[in-house]
C-alpha cells in the first residue's frame, strides 16, 4: 500500500476513534464501493477494524468485481464482502446504508442527461426500498445531495 495513503488512513482512524467505535459490531452496506468516497470509507473502516478492533462488517456494492478486487487488494477480508447483486436482493442483515454510487463519467452526463438522472434516482429508490425492509438506522446519500443524513429509522408504513 502507498505510504501516503497508509498515513492518511491512520490519521483518519486516530482522529475519529469515537465515530468508528460507535459502529463497532455493526454491518454497513456501502454502494459505489470502488468510487473515491466509497473506497476511502471502506479502507478507513478496514483500518479501524485492524487498529481499534471495531469489527465493523462492510458489504461493498460494486458494478465490477474484478475492479473491486484490485482497488481493495491488501485489505482485510473477513469483515468485508464485495457484491454486485441487485441492492434489493441483498439478504444479509444491514444496520446502515451509505449510498455513494453515482454515474461518474462527465461525457456520459452531457450526452445522456435523462439517463444519468434516471440511473441516480433508481439507485436511490432501490436503497430506500432495501432500507424499508431491513429497518436501517441511518441513511446517507453522498453524490447527489448533501446534508441528508439522519438518525431516524426508516420503516415500512
Amino acid at each position: 500500500m502507498n505510504r501516503v495513503l497508509q498515513d492518511e488512513l491512520m490519521r483518519t482512524v486516530n482522529s475519529n476513534k469515537d465515530l468508528f467505535t460507535f459502529f463497532s459490531g455493526r454491518t454497513m452496506l456501502i454502494t459505489g464501493a470502488t468510487g473515491l468516497i466509497g473506497s476511502m470509507l471502506i479502507k478507513s473502516i478496514m483500518t479501524a477494524n485492524d487498529v481499534l478492533h471495531t469489527n465493523i462488517r462492510v458489504i461493498g456494492h460494486v458494478r465490477n468485481i474484478e475492479k473491486a478486487e484490485a482497488v481493495f487488494e491488501g485489505f482485510r477480508r473477513d469483515t468485508f464482502t464485495i457484491t454486485k447483486v441487485n441492492v434489493k436482493d441483498i439478504a444479509e442483515p444491514i444496520d446502515y446504508i451509505v449510498h455513494t454510487a453515482s454515474p461518474t463519467q462527465s461525457k456520459f452526463f452531457i450526452s445522456n442527461p435523462v439517463e444519468t438522472l434516471h440511473t441516480s434516482i433508481n439507485q436511490t429508490v432501490e436503497c430506500l426500498e432495501l432500507s424499508k425492509h431491513k429497518i436501517v438506522r441511518i441513511w446517507s446519500i453522498c453524490p447527489l445531495w448533501s446534508n441528508t443524513a439522519s438518525n431516524t429509522r426508516i420503516t415500512k408504513q
